[in-house]
Protein backbone atom coordinates (compact mmCIF):
# COMPACT_ATOMS: atom_id res chain seq x y z
CA UNK A 1 0.00 0.00 0.00
CA UNK A 2 1.35 3.48 -1.14
CA UNK A 3 -0.28 6.85 -0.47
CA UNK A 4 1.16 10.18 -2.31
CA UNK A 5 0.83 13.14 -0.33
CA UNK A 6 1.80 16.84 -1.31
CA UNK A 7 2.92 19.38 1.22
CA UNK A 8 2.60 23.06 0.60
CA UNK A 9 4.97 25.26 3.49
CA UNK A 10 3.60 27.94 4.90
CA UNK A 11 6.55 30.12 2.13
CA UNK A 12 4.60 28.21 -0.89
CA UNK A 13 7.55 25.78 -1.13
CA UNK A 14 5.80 22.23 -1.55
CA UNK A 15 7.40 18.55 -1.61
CA UNK A 16 5.91 15.25 -2.16
CA UNK A 17 5.75 12.66 0.71
CA UNK A 18 5.39 9.10 -0.65
CA UNK A 19 4.09 7.22 2.14
CA UNK A 20 5.02 3.29 2.02
CA UNK A 21 4.75 0.65 4.05
CA UNK A 22 7.68 1.99 6.74
CA UNK A 23 5.47 4.89 6.97
CA UNK A 24 2.03 3.00 7.67
CA UNK A 25 3.60 0.72 9.93
CA UNK A 26 5.30 3.48 12.08
CA UNK A 27 1.38 5.05 11.99
CA UNK A 28 0.15 1.85 13.59
CA UNK A 29 2.64 1.57 16.32
CA UNK A 30 2.13 4.56 17.30
CA UNK A 31 -1.26 4.91 17.28
CA UNK A 32 -2.41 1.76 17.83
CA UNK A 33 -4.54 2.30 15.17
CA UNK A 34 -5.06 0.56 11.60
CA UNK A 35 -4.35 2.36 8.66
CA UNK A 36 -7.53 0.21 7.41
CA UNK A 37 -9.72 2.54 9.87
CA UNK A 38 -9.29 5.49 7.88
CA UNK A 39 -12.56 5.90 6.12
CA UNK A 40 -14.01 5.43 8.95
CA UNK A 41 -12.36 7.27 11.99
CA UNK A 42 -10.27 9.45 9.58
CA UNK A 43 -8.24 12.62 11.78
CA UNK A 44 -6.24 15.60 10.56
CA UNK A 45 -3.67 14.49 12.74
CA UNK A 46 -3.13 11.29 11.08
CA UNK A 47 -2.59 12.52 7.85
CA UNK A 48 -0.37 15.08 8.54
CA UNK A 49 1.78 12.57 10.79
CA UNK A 50 2.48 10.50 7.45
CA UNK A 51 3.50 13.46 5.65
CA UNK A 52 5.85 14.41 8.32
CA UNK A 53 7.37 10.79 9.32
CA UNK A 54 7.87 10.60 5.69
CA UNK A 55 9.88 13.44 5.07
CA UNK A 56 11.48 13.00 8.13
CA UNK A 57 12.68 9.63 7.22
CA UNK A 58 14.84 11.66 4.30
CA UNK A 59 15.35 14.78 6.10
CA UNK A 60 16.00 14.52 9.84
CA UNK A 61 17.06 18.49 10.25
CA UNK A 62 13.10 18.87 9.89
CA UNK A 63 12.44 18.21 13.87
CA UNK A 64 9.91 16.84 15.80
CA UNK A 65 6.22 16.65 14.60
CA UNK A 66 5.58 19.74 16.76
CA UNK A 67 8.21 21.67 15.48
CA UNK A 68 7.48 21.14 11.61
CA UNK A 69 3.98 22.35 12.31
CA UNK A 70 5.31 24.96 14.07
CA UNK A 71 7.66 25.96 11.49
CA UNK A 72 6.88 25.03 8.57
CA UNK A 73 2.71 25.78 8.66
CA UNK A 74 2.32 22.91 5.99
CA UNK A 75 -0.98 22.06 4.24
CA UNK A 76 -1.43 18.40 3.23
CA UNK A 77 -3.30 17.22 0.56
CA UNK A 78 -3.74 13.75 -1.41
CA UNK A 79 -2.29 13.24 -4.16
CA UNK A 80 1.91 14.19 -5.57
CA UNK A 81 4.00 14.56 -8.43
CA UNK A 82 4.12 10.44 -8.92
CA UNK A 83 0.58 10.69 -10.64
CA UNK A 84 0.85 9.79 -14.03
CA UNK A 85 -1.10 13.06 -15.83
CA UNK A 86 -2.77 12.14 -18.91
CA UNK A 87 -3.08 14.68 -21.62
CA UNK A 88 -5.84 15.81 -23.48
CA UNK A 89 -5.28 15.63 -27.73
CA UNK A 90 -4.61 18.58 -29.68
CA UNK A 91 -6.30 18.11 -32.43
CA UNK A 92 -8.87 15.15 -32.03
CA UNK A 93 -10.28 14.12 -35.04
CA UNK A 94 -14.54 13.64 -34.59
CA UNK A 95 -15.83 9.94 -35.32
CA UNK A 96 -12.23 8.06 -34.32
Amino acid sequence: MKMNLRVTNGDGSTVDANVSAVDLVAFEAKFDKSVSRFQEEFRVTDIYWLAWHTLQRKDKNIGTFEEWLEHKEPEVVFGGTDEEIVPLENNPQPGT
